[in-house]
């Protein structure tokens, strides 16, 4: 199974605007560059970096069942 990364990218548009902290989540850097490409055709990546591992989250449906339920 692959893990999915976060990477974040500092970019500057073709009509150069800066867009900082943009996150996107991909299995590895050409993935999520693909993704960014998809979204801001033409732009330029000035920075990137890897954030922590996107984790599974696996909430418990009785406990969350039981605090909508749950009556004082």
């Amino acid at each position: 199974m692959n893990t999915m990364n976060k990477y974040k990218f500092k970019i500057v548009t073709r009509n150069n605007i800066v867009i900082d902290k943009l996150v996107i989540a991909g299995i590895d850097f050409e993935n999520a560059r693909s993704k960014l490409d998809q979204m801001y055709r033409y732009c330029e990546v000035t920075e990137w970096s890897i954030e922590d591992n996107l984790k599974q989250d696996s909430t418990d449906f009785d406990k969350v069942l039981d605090l909508i339920t749950r009556t004082e």
